[in-house]
C-alpha cells in the first residue's frame, strides 16, 4: 500500500457505505484523467435537473449530455458520470451514460493518505475510502511512470508542469494546512566557452537552492499557497575572481478559486509558475490574474501578467496577455495560443507569438512533438516578424532503448529585408524536458543552450532505461546558422562567428538520471562542443555538472 502517493489518480471500485465512506475492493494506479468518474446508482432527484449520487450532489448544466439515459426518470438507474469535483458534496457533469450491474466505483485523485491500524485511507473527492492493509495495489506500469499531479489548482500548469519542479509529500501541519519543500544542490564546471584554450576564462559553480511552501486548503473550493526562495552560489571565475551571491525572494504565492461563479471557471490570483513540460514556451514565475474556463472538450486559459519583482529589467517592464486553448489531454495534447508581450523600455518593444502545437503519444510505441509559431512585432521603428518550429519523435524500443530525432528552426534576418526577419522564442522559455529517460535536460544542447534564433539544430539521440528508474542518455546536437550573422544570440559560447560560414559546430551531451525514490533525485551531465567554421582559431569546450535534488 505505501506505494499510493498523494497525488496519483486511482480508480477504486467497491461499494458505498453511507456517510462519505467508501470500501475498496480493487485498487489501481492510473494515470491523470481529464474527468473525475462516479459510478453508482442514482438515490434522489431535485427539481432543478440535479440529482443525488454516492452522497455527491450532482449538478447538470448545460454542457451535460445524457447518453440512452432516460432524464426524466433518473431515480434507481446505474449510471457513470464523468465530470470535474467541485468542492464538498458538489460535482459537476459532463457526460452521463448507462451501466450495468456492478461494483460502485471512483476515479479521481488521491489528496490524502495516512496509515491506520488495519490498513490505510486515502482521501478522493469527498469520499474517505478504507483500503485493507492485504488489499493489492495494480498498476500497469512501473510506478514511476505515473507522475504525482498536484490538486485542480492549476489544471492546465500542474498536469503539464516539468517533473523537477515538484514537491514531495509534505508534512501536515493541521488538517488544512500542509508544508512541503525542495532543496538542490548543483556543481557546474564551465571549461573553454570562449573557445580560446590560450585565454583563463573558466568557471567553477556552487549553487545551493531552498523553496519552502505553505497549502493553505480550508475547503476543496479554495486553495492558497505561499513560498519563499532562497540560493547561494560560490563561484570561482578565472577572469572575476571568487565570490559568493545569496538572496531571499518571494516564491509562487496565490490564490486560487474553483469555479466560484458556477460558469465552469476557475481564478488564480497572485505569483504564478508558468511552466509546460516542453518548456518550449514559458518557465517563469509571473505576477497577475489567470483564468480557466472548462468546457465540454475545449479547455481555454487566458492570464495577464508582469513581472512586480525579482525578475530581469527587460520581464519587469514587461505586460504578458497570453491565450492558450487545449483539448485538456496531455496523453496526446492538442492546442493553440496567442502570446504577446509589450516592453516599456527606452526602445519600445513588443511581440507577439501565434502557435500550434501537438504533444503525445500520435505513433505507436512513441512520445512525438510538433511546435509551430509565428512571431510578428515592432522594435523602435523596424517591423520584426519570423518562423519557428521543432519537430519530433522518440522511438521506444525493446529492452528499455528508445531512440530520438528531432529538428528545429528559427528563421534567421534576410540582409536584403527591410524587416529584421530573426524569429525569437517568447523570453519566457527554457527549453527543457526529458526524451525517455527519468530526468530532463536542456533539448538544444547543454552546453551551448541557445535560443531557437536564426537557427537549425539536428538532433539525434539514444537512450537506455533501466529496470529501475535510472536512465543514460546520448544526445547529439548539429547547429547551422539560418542566415550568416557575426552572433549566435543567447548561446552560451561566449565568441563570435565569423559571419562567412554557417557551421556552428557540433556538441554530444550524456546525461545520467537517477531516481531510484520518490523524495530525491540525481543528475550528472558532461558535455563537449566541437566549433565548426563558422569560428576562427577555434578550441573544444567542456561541460561537467552534478545535480542533487531533495524533497519533502
Amino acid at each position: 500500500m505505501s506505494s499510493i502517493r498523494e497525488g496519483h489518480w486511482l480508480e477504486i471500485r467497491g461499494s458505498y457505505q453511507g456517510e462519505g465512506v467508501f470500501g475498496a475492493a480493487r485498487v489501481e494506479i492510473i494515470h491523470k484523467q481529464r474527468y473525475e468518474v462516479l459510478i453508482g446508482t442514482i438515490s434522489a432527484q431535485d427539481g432543478k435537473g440535479g440529482f443525488m449520487l454516492l452522497s455527491e450532489s450532482v449538478e447538470v448544466v448545460d454542457k451535460t449530455t445524457f447518453e440512452r439515459v432516460d432524464r426524466d426518470h433518473l431515480v434507481g438507474q446505474r449510471v457513470k458520470i464523468e465530470g470535474y469535483y467541485l468542492g464538498g458534496q458538489r460535482f459537476s457533469a459532463r457526460k452521463i451514460s448507462p451501466r450495468g450491474e456492478g461494483r460502485d466505483r471512483l476515479v479521481g485523485r488521491a489528496e490524502r493518505v495516512r496509515r491506520e491500524r488495519d490498513g490505510w485511507v486515502v482521501s478522493i473527492m469527498n469520499f474517505t475510502v478504507h483500503l485493507p492493509g492485504e488489499l493489492q495495489v495494480r498498476h500497469e506500469q512501473p510506478l514511476d511512470q505515473y507522475p504525482v499531479s498536484d490538486s485542480r489548482t492549476q489544471p492546465v500548469a500542474a498536469s503539464s508542469r516539468n517533473e523537477d519542479d515538484l514537491f514531495g509529500e509534505g508534512i501536515r501541519i493541521s488538517e488544512n494546512l500542509l508544508a512541503a519543500g525542495l532543496i538542490e544542490a548543483k556543481w557546474t564546471d564551465e571549461d573553454n566557452f570562449d573557445l580560446n584554450n590560450l585565454k583563463a576564462r573558466d568557471r567553477q559553480d556552487i549553487e545551493t537552492s531552498a523553496r519552502a511552501r505553505l497549502i493553505y486548503r480550508p475547503t476543496a473550493s479554495f486553495i492558497g499557497v505561499l513560498e519563499l526562495r532562497y540560493r547561494g552560489l560560490w563561484r570561482n571565475d578565472d577572469r572575476d575572481g571568487r565570490f559568493y551571491l545569496d538572496d531571499t525572494r518571494l516564491g509562487e504565492t496565490f490564490a486560487y478559486f474553483v469555479d466560484p461563479l458556477k460558469w465552469s471557471v476557475d481564478f488564480q490570483l497572485g505569483r504564478i509558475d508558468f511552466d509546460e513540460k516542453r518548456e518550449w514556451l514559458y518557465d517563469q514565475n509571473l505576477d497577475g490574474l489567470r483564468v480557466f474556463h472548462f468546457g465540454r472538450h475545449v479547455l481555454t486559459e487566458f492570464s495577464v501578467s508582469t513581472t512586480l519583482s525579482e525578475g530581469t529589467p527587460q520581464d519587469e517592464n514587461a505586460v504578458n496577455t497570453m491565450l492558450y486553448v487545449s483539448n485538456g489531454s496531455q496523453r496526446r495534447h492538442l492546442a493553440a495560443y496567442v502570446i504577446h508581450r509589450d516592453f516599456d523600455l527606452l526602445l519600445s518593444e513588443r511581440r507577439t507569438h501565434f502557435g500550434l502545437r501537438a504533444n503525445g503519444e500520435w505513433l505507436p510505441k512513441s512520445w512525438s512533438w510538433l511546435e509551430i509559431s509565428r512571431m510578428t512585432g515592432r522594435v523602435g521603428n523596424v517591423d520584426t516578424a519570423g518562423w519557428g518550429f521543432d519537430v519530433g519523435n522518440t522511438f521506444m524500443l525493446e529492452n528499455g532503448l528508445s531512440l530520438t530525432l528531432g529538428y528545429a528552426y528559427g528563421q534567421g534576418d534576410d540582409p536584403g529585408s527591410a524587416k529584421d526577419n530573426n524569429f525569437r522564442q517568447t523570453g519566457l522559455q527554457d527549453n527543457n524536458a526529458k526524451f525517455a529517460g527519468v530526468t530532463s535536460f536542456k533539448y538544444y544542447g547543454e552546453l551551448a543552450d541557445p535560443e531557437l534564433v536564426n537557427l537549425r539544430v539536428i538532433t539525434a539521440g539514444v537512450a537506455y532505461r533501466f529496470g529501475q528508474p535510472v536512465s543514460i542518455d546520448l544526445v547529439g546536437h548539429y547547429y547551422r546558422q539560418d542566415e550568416l550573422s557575426r552572433r549566435w544570440i543567447n548561446a552560451e559560447i561566449r565568441k563570435r562567428p565569423n559571419g562567412i560560414d554557417r557551421d556552428l559546430g557540433w556538441e554530444l551531451d550524456f546525461i545520467l538520471g537517477w531516481r531510484t525514490r520518490a523524495s530525491w533525485d540525481l543528475e550528472l551531465v558532461g558535455a563537449y562542443f566541437d566549433p565548426g567554421a563558422a569560428f576562427d582559431d577555434a578550441d573544444n569546450a567542456f561541460l561537467g555538472k552534478i545535480q542533487f535534488r531533495y524533497r519533502f
